[in-house]
């Protein structure tokens, strides 16, 4: 009979109290549990940020240790990134995050120091590129160190400032709202 066949029928045995008890036990109130789609397979788009990271270290020892770390996250919004290359100088300034500035999310920041394209630096040029270390933290806090070449990612809980050491140092800003 089905699901909703039974449930009308119970709704008329209960209007009808005076052989209620007699027909409670011809009813078969078994329900079969459907399993479960995934957002994915149901049509709709899965929100999530996958971050897979390898780290590898070669000492004076024989072996190289690498250390891999991976992890997924659901988002809960279906806000589209924000990504955009700047300048940092040597004096502190706020991270803007144009209209994520109320929930950062994930935020990665790259220096892109140290990358010649085309090129090839002399190496007062590699110096000079060397010494473009980025401090990313919070205000009148121990800043980050971000060095050239160089990423990091924080899920930070406060506005985020930035400035280089040495001169002017080109950046790249992504935020991945959650």
């Amino acid at each position: 009979m089905g699901l909703q066949g039974d449930l009308v029928e119970a709704s008329k045995l209960f209007t009808e109290a005076k052989d209620l008890p007699e027909r409670l036990d011809q009813l078969d109130l078994s329900v079969e549990l459907a399993p479960q789609k995934s957002a994915e397979e149901r049509g709709k788009p899965v929100l999530r940020l996958t971050v897979v990271e390898s780290l590898y270290h070669q000492g004076t020892a024989d072996e190289p240790f690498n250390f891999v770390s991976k992890f997924e996250r659901m988002l809960m919004i279906d806000e589209q990134p924000y990504v955009r290359q700047a300048k940092a100088t040597e004096e502190w300034k706020k991270l803007d995050f144009a209209w994520l500035n109320e929930g950062y999310g994930t935020v990665v920041i790259r220096n892109e120091e140290g990358t010649f394209p085309n090129t090839k630096p002399t190496d007062e040029e590699k110096q000079e590129a060397e010494a473009r270390v980025l401090e990313v933290g919070y205000e009148n806090e121990t800043p980050w160190l971000v060095y050239p070449r160089a990423s990091m990612r924080v899920c930070p809980t406060k506005p985020l400032f930035i400035r280089s050491r040495s001169g002017k140092s080109r950046f790249t800003l992504c935020v991945i709202p959650s």
